[in-house]
């Protein structure tokens, strides 16, 4: 087959166009700017699940021109910066020196990688990374957290134990100290034996209605640079479960008091389902791995069965506000299954044709708001 002189020229022509357009189009070489000196710590290799440990790097100036180097930041709780310079011009050859920590408390068990980002002035963030594996040293069971449910968190005393286990030798064991009490939460802390301890957790009651998020830690010593043990303890505390029957405070007309005035009466209940009231549970996925074993402290109170006795009614009805209209009187009758609230209205409150409501709270809570409606 013969390929006349046009074609070749239409075909060589065609050829440099798509060489010129992939050439055009490559990303260009990153530009290095510095040379790391003295990093061999940066290289962690193993280094124990709580142990801090330090690092430290020189930056070298590998530019013709000086280099102004702005900050030192990290990408991660786990590292702090200890020393580095800011906005320092670094002239061509001249060194800087960087030091910092690691905390791998904050880390997964397992190798990792973590970034240091050096920013210099008319450049993109350049990284610097510090990497190892993470060893972990403790068993926590049921986990390191703690999943107390959705729970009303008043009256009911209730304890969690946790335990852990040490892989550290007998000839140099890890050490556990007793934990401070704190707002929220009690500890007791017993040795079973050189490897073994089981931590007591008791609340202090009530606790704050809330999103729970709480971090308690567990003193060390024995081994060096190993840090506290931490445990958080999370949770939705509700109060108890209460409820209204009715949102319409109803006032029959026909039937007056011996003083003229009128009366009409609501009850407050428990609300149907138990201590306390159903929420929407968002599962985390890690923290249903760490705590599955961790039994809600919902099942406690509901056991107590405190919401079926007089004496818990008497305390709730302390506890009950309510922002009564003028010359109108509330008497709390508290019974073994709720709360009566009996409410007086004058003569006068009846007269004219404006409507008027109640609102009532327990601990911050709004439960209801009733409209008072007056029935001939």
């Amino acid at each position: 087959m013969k390929i006349f002189p046009l074609a070749w020229l239409v075909l060589f022509c065609t050829i440099s166009c798509l060489t010129a357009e992939t050439v055009s189009n490559a990303a260009p070489a990153t530009h290095i700017l510095f040379q790391v000196l003295a990093a061999e710590s940066l290289q962690m290799g193993q280094i124990l699940d709580r142990e801090q440990r330090d690092f430290s790097f020189r930056l070298k100036n590998i530019q013709v021109t000086p280099l102004k180097l702005q900050q030192v930041r990290v990408t991660c709780p786990c590292l702090q910066i200890l020393e580095a310079p800011l906005d320092l011009q670094l002239t061509p050859g001249e060194e800087c020196l960087i030091r910092g920590r690691l905390d791998a408390g904050k880390l997964s068990a397992g190798k990792f990688s973590r970034l240091i980002l050096l920013e210099f002035e008319g450049f993109e963030p350049q990284p610097v990374f510090v990497s190892g594996e993470s060893v972990s040293m403790l068993e926590i069971e049921p986990g390191s957290v703690l999943d107390l449910g959705t729970f009303a968190g008043v009256e009911v005393s209730w304890t969690r134990k946790v335990r852990i286990r040490s892989r550290f030798t007998a000839e140099k064991p890890l050490e556990l100290l007793e934990p401070v009490a704190d707002r929220y939460f009690e500890y007791e802390l017993h040795c079973q034996d050189a490897s073994e301890y089981e931590l007591t957790v008791r609340p202090k009651l009530p606790l704050p209605q809330g999103i729970l998020r709480h971090t308690m830690q567990i003193p060390t010593r024995g081994i060096d640079r190993y840090g506290p043990v931490e445990l958080r303890i999370s949770g939705t505390v509700t109060g108890w479960a209460l409820a209204v029957r009715g949102r319409i405070l109803p006032v029959d007309l026909k039937q007056k008091q011996a003083d003229g005035g009128y009366s009409g009466e609501v009850k407050i209940i428990a609300e149907e389902g138990g201590a306390v009231r159903g929420r929407r549970r968002v599962v985390d996925a890690q923290k249903e791995k760490s705590s599955s074993r961790f039994r809600s402290v919902s099942e406690d109170e509901k056991a107590a069965s405190l919401l079926t006795k007089l004496e818990t009614w008497q305390k709730i009805s302390s506890e009950i506000e309510v922002a009564l209209p003028e010359k109108v009187i509330l008497e709390k009758i508290p019974q073994s299954d709720g709360i009566v609230m009996q409410f007086k209205f004058p003569a006068e409150f009846f007269r004219g044709d404006s409507s008027s409501s109640l609102s009532i709270h327990y601990r911050d809570r709004k439960l209801a708001v009733l409209n008072i409606v007056g029935r001939e």
